[in-house]
């Protein structure tokens, strides 16, 4: 071996040994994903397993109505926690942006017609947003009562 390919050989592993360290510097932080199940992955390896041994095995031929498979154990009340992220019932509706909300959005609320609702987007795009909602006073169509429903209703930012 001569003296320049001991060089090129030597410049070679320089950059392999670089490149190796450049992709554990800039490899990404890892997800790290918490709470994301509140059941153990045991129990539902198991639950699914009962499910499997439960079900009849497939048919062959033509399709036939099949009862579906009996629920796991952790998702019948009462044995396990179940997860739920419905809001709760007669929680009111989080308030609306009334600088930002559509038409549409505006129009879902209460007492606000398809046509107020248009004054209200018509009233922002040429005056700009509403600094405080007394503004929508200023509005066709909205008095003082309904204004005074859709008070805990609205917000600014």
């Amino acid at each position: 071996m001569t003296g320049e390919e001991r060089k090129a050989l030597a410049f070679v592993a320089i950059l392999l040994g670089l490149s190796a360290v450049a992709r554990a510097v800039n490899r990404p932080n890892p997800v790290l994903v918490t709470g994301a199940s509140a059941i153990p992955a045991g129990d539902r390896l198991a639950a699914n397993d009962q499910v499997r041994q439960q079900a009849p095995p497939p048919s062959k031929g033509r399709a036939t109505s099949r009862k579906p498979p009996p629920r796991p154990a952790w998702k019948t009340a009462g044995t396990g926690v179940v997860i739920d992220n419905r809001p709760p019932k007669g929680t009111p509706p989080a308030p609306l942006n009334i600088n930002r909300a559509t038409a549409d959005e505006l129009d879902a609320l209460p007492g606000v017609s398809p046509a107020v609702a248009q004054r209200i987007v018509e009233y922002r795009t040429s005056r700009g947003y509403f600094s405080n909602i007394e503004q929508l006073d200023s509005v066709k169509g909205i008095g003082p009562a309904l204004l005074e429903k859709l008070r805990p209703r609205v917000k600014l930012r």
